[in-house]
């Protein structure tokens, strides 16, 4: 630990401003952090920290930053409840940072050591005295100061000459509790070495498998299936060839396209044909795994190839078990697919509508009646096409008087 953590509780709020001062740094960084510290926390300010105050210095010997002397007025801690006045002293060794003193004006040592106790774990505190940090790297040492009389706490790295100058019961409680900290540590590489093992094992594992996409993950199953049924009722949609002029603002019928889905007659085939109107309805099995193209199975005996599919650009995702990627395969039965398609004529009056040549299907004419509930009295040539992909409807008819798009 070696950023400077002096008595946490009070100094959080002063030595946030920037850069944090460690032990070994170069002198003039500590002297250039300090600096930027003071200067931000003089800005002008509101309420009860506009009366804080703080001021520096730096001191030279032969051209050498020997200390810099950072003081703080009037800084309200929480934890005290009070407003406090401390200095802190930046002592330098051959250019850098060797320790640091602390010594607070109007706080008492009993009252330092009171509250830092209440905050720091029992077993890194000796004699409340002697607060060192979790590898008994570093300690605060809290003392009353001869010279002054002010309460003190020095912060240094706990080298042979400090412990030298401790007593034998200290030194032997320290050397101690460094080796149930250096076991701990031990004792902890080994269990981190082991779980990160095991994850890797773990990883390794999940990822020979092939997962099942809908019972391990339901909702990026509904998500595959959802896509691809999608694709498919934009594909269909693509047949029905209306194009758009965006600047006239008008919709046509061609007559003559031929969409993805190549065995879906046009509507001029079907206009030339006897029976004017074309269905086509099916159920499928999907299969397939992650990363590749599902692959669609017939399960009737006609279309043998399901090629009134054409092309499925929907892969089969990848989930996630325990937090690892994960292979997937999906098998999905009963991809029920119905298409109709064609050319009508109806009459319409005073709300009743009439199919007079060429009727569609029930169901496909129920769903024309509908739309046209409030159209005008009149004659139409409708030229429609109905789509349900897995329960998802898709309408679409036109006339020389309406041309309306349904979805």
């Amino acid at each position: 630990m070696k950023k400077l953590f002096l008595l946490l509780f009070m100094l959080a709020s002063v030595m946030s401003y920037g850069q944090q001062i460690e032990i070994g740094q170069d002198a003039e960084t500590v002297r250039r952090i300090i600096e930027s510290n003071v200067s931000f926390a003089n800005r002008p300010r509101s309420g009860a920290a506009r009366n804080t105050i703080h001021s520096h210095n730096t001191e030279y010997y032969n051209g050498r930053i020997v200390t810099v002397r950072h003081c703080v007025r009037n800084q309200f801690f929480v934890n005290l409840r009070m407003n406090i006045h401390f200095c802190t002293t930046y002592l330098m060794t051959d250019g850098r940072l060797a320790y640091t003193i602390t010594q607070y004006e109007n706080v008492s040592l009993e009252r330092l050591i009171e509250e830092k106790t209440a905050m720091w774990p029992a077993n890194r505190i000796i004699n409340n005295t002697y607060f060192f940090d979790e590898e008994f790297e570093y300690v605060e040492v809290f003392y009353l100061a001869e010279r002054n009389g002010l309460a003190t706490v020095a912060w240094e790295k706990v080298e042979s000459s400090i412990l030298l100058s401790l007593s034998e019961d200290v030194r032997t409680e320290i050397t101690n509790r460094r080796r149930i900290q250096e076991i701990e540590r031990a004792e902890r590489t080994v269990r981190r070495e082991e779980e990160a093992r095991n994850r890797e094992t773990r990883r390794l594992e999940i990822a020979s498998k092939m997962y099942d996409l809908e019972t391990y993950d339901g909702s990026a199953y509904n998500v595959f299936i959802g896509r691809i049924a999608a694709q498919i009722s934009n594909d269909i949609r693509m047949t029905s060839a209306i194009s758009y002029n965006a600047v006239a603002g008008i919709r046509r019928l061609d007559l003559n396209h031929r969409g993805l889905w190549r065995d879906i007659p046009t509507f001029r085939e079907l206009t030339e044909s006897k029976q004017k109107k074309y269905r086509y309805t099916n159920s499928f099995n999907i299969v397939g795994q992650s990363g590749l193209n599902p692959t669609i199975i017939n399960t009737s005996s006609t279309d043998k190839n399901a090629s009134i599919f054409g092309f499925i650009s929907i892969r089969v995702p990848t989930i996630k078990i325990e937090g690892y990627d994960a292979q997937t395969e999906v098998s999905v039965d009963n991809f029920n697919i119905d298409i109709a398609k064609g050319v009508t004529t109806v009459r319409i009056r005073n709300g009743n509508i009439e199919f007079t040549r060429n009727i569609p299907d029930a169901d496909v004419a129920d769903k024309i009646r509908r739309q046209l509930s409030e159209t005008s009295n009149g004659r139409y040539v409708i030229y429609y096409q109905y789509s349900n992909i897995m329960g998802e409807e898709d309408l679409f008819f036109s006339s020389s008087d309406v041309s309306l798009y349904f979805y």
